[in-house]
């Protein structure tokens, strides 16, 4: 009586899917995996009846090696691959067998796990431990310098574009001075890096690739590029997936979030802005295979919603231009200082010094 009731749901299940009506079949599904199931050929038959899709998904920054499934809106992987993962030692409760593996249920995992899942229609599913704020050694000065592009082709608002042999003048400066130029992920071990210094650019244009990519290898220099993600692959303007993953391949560009569409974050609902937090944050995970853990508010744009998502996403948030950073100051607040095309070398001395 029991594999007939399942064969009926599984029937229905497949004819409603055919008929775009996705709410019922969802709600027969998860009546139907909501236990663990014993493994008999008779079952297991039966749900390979169930519609299912691969999907894809990183854990922290490392790619699953292992497979998954989206069954009836639930995401599922392989549970013997899963259990090699040290992040994932929680556990779940709703379990199915297919193709004679079984599979775990990713939500309840990682909520056992304490760890957070991001869903992306696009790309699957990104998992990211919820501790993963950094221990920064207090009272050391870090100048973050803001830039944005690096070109005389100009447009839009002039003053974002610094000239090339301007800024190879700068780096040229900061380096004949003593200063490091780091990333935000060496601040942990900012006490034994002697006069650190930021290098961030904004929005993620062409010319941070064409132009200032090549200055940043020939001096073996570090910087932050903060990337709109709705403007990859789109925007002419703006940098390709290609482009991103090179220049984080490199081993000399961080590639941090700056959200989806640039918007103001202070002028959105809640959800809107988990959106452009967690969306762009799996969105360069996906590209680069690694943790996005910077978030920059665009145009300095946030509320007190803003700094609460920050710090369930990421481990810093960075502000528009401002004053001096000293590590233990507030980390979803980092000021740092505004470079215009109008900006000589001397400009950059003044704010360091």
């Amino acid at each position: 009586m029991k594999f007939w009731k399942l064969g009926i749901i599984a029937l229905c299940l497949t004819c409603l899917t055919a008929c775009g009506k996705a709410q019922e079949p969802v709600l027969e599904l998860e009546q139907s995996i909501t236990k663990e199931l014993p493994q008999t050929q008779q079952e297991e038959a039966l749900q390979e009846e169930m519609p299912a899709a691969e999907f894809t998904f990183l854990v922290g920054s490392q790619p699953f090696d292992g497979g998954c499934l989206e069954i009836g809106g639930k995401h599922f992987a392989e549970k013997e691959s899963l259990e090699k993962i040290p992040e994932l030692n929680g556990k779940s409760s709703i379990t199915l067998y297919r193709g004679g593996k079984e599979y775990v249920e990713l939500g309840e995992l990682c909520r056992t796990s304490d760890c957070e899942v991001l869903m992306d229609e696009e790309r699957g599913v990104y998992i990211l431990p919820r501790e993963q704020h950094w221990q920064i050694p207090e009272g050391y000065e870090v100048p973050v310098l803001m830039y944005h592009g690096v070109s005389d082709d100009l447009w839009g608002m002039t003053e974002l574009f610094v000239r090339p042999s301007v800024m190879e003048a700068q780096i040229q400066y900061l380096l004949d001075n003593g200063y490091t130029p780091i990333w935000f992920e060496d601040l942990p071990n900012v006490d034994k890096i002697e006069k650190p210094v930021i290098l961030t650019y904004d929005d993620g244009y062409m010319d941070n690739y064409l132009e200032l990519f090549p200055i940043l290898q020939k001096y073996n220099v570090k910087a932050t590029i903060f990337v709109v993600t709705g403007t990859i692959d789109y925007n002419p303007r703006s940098l390709t997936t290609e482009q991103i993953r090179e220049m984080s391949d490199s081993g000399l560009v961080s590639i941090q979030s700056h959200t989806v569409s640039h918007g103001y974050l202070n002028a959105q609902t809640p959800e809107e802005q988990k959106y452009e937090l967690t969306k762009s944050k799996v969105d360069l995970a996906a590209i680069t295979g690694k943790d996005p853990c910077v978030i920059c508010y665009p145009s300095g744009r946030f509320n007190d919603t803003t700094l609460e998502l920050a710090k369930q996403y990421y481990a810093m948030g960075i502000n528009m231009d401002g004053l001096l950073y000293v590590t233990g100051e507030d980390p979803y607040m980092v000021d740092r200082f505004y470079i215009r095309r109008q900006d000589s070398v001397g400009t950059i001395a003044s704010y360091i010094q």
